[in-house]
């Protein structure tokens, strides 16, 4: 949920948009570099060699769309920012509410055997990338929602420890 930092760093640090995404992708790496280190312990419990179709599409369609994203936000006027960066963030807070309303039910967009896998990751990273580099994010409030909802991996939360 780091992409509503961006308006904090906007509004509070007064900073214009062009240098605050790039320090809110710093914050936002930072972050997950420390959630990674913290997590690796969990790493066996999930098996990513079933998706590595999905993870490869969506990997290489992000790495392009971030590289486009990036010289798209450049060119951006800076009158014009604050605008796209507002519209992305309402669509985001939109998909965070219907993917909370939904979550719990079975609803898969693909099955699971279909030959549209890595067309649609490609396509999904394509999106994902785009939108992350657009708010300086690294896209986790994207990528997990469509692991879950279209290609139906089947993510758990690791059992709490108790000391």
């Amino acid at each position: 949920m780091l992409s509503f930092a961006l308006p904090l760093l906007i509004a509070v640090f007064a900073l214009y948009p062009h240098r605050a995404v790039p320090i809110n992708l710093l914050i936002s790496h930072a972050t997950l570099g420390m959630s990674a280190t913290s997590r690796l312990s969990f790493v066996h419990a999930t098996s990513v060699t079933d998706y590595k179709v999905e993870i490869g599409g969506m990997l290489a369609g992000g790495m392009i769309a971030a590289w486009l994203g990036a010289g798209y936000l450049s060119r951006i006027p800076k009158s014009r920012t604050m605008g796209v960066i507002a519209v992305l963030l309402l669509g985001t807070a939109g998909l965070l509410a219907v993917e909370t309303g939904i979550s719990g039910t079975v609803w898969i967009l693909l099955a699971q055997d279909s030959a549209w896998h890595a067309p649609a990751a490609v396509i999904a990273g394509l999106l994902v990338g785009t939108i992350s580099s657009l708010l300086g994010v690294a896209g986790g409030e994207f990528i997990i929602p469509i692991l879950i909802f279209v290609f139906g991996v089947e993510i758990e939360r690791p059992a709490r420890r108790v000391c």
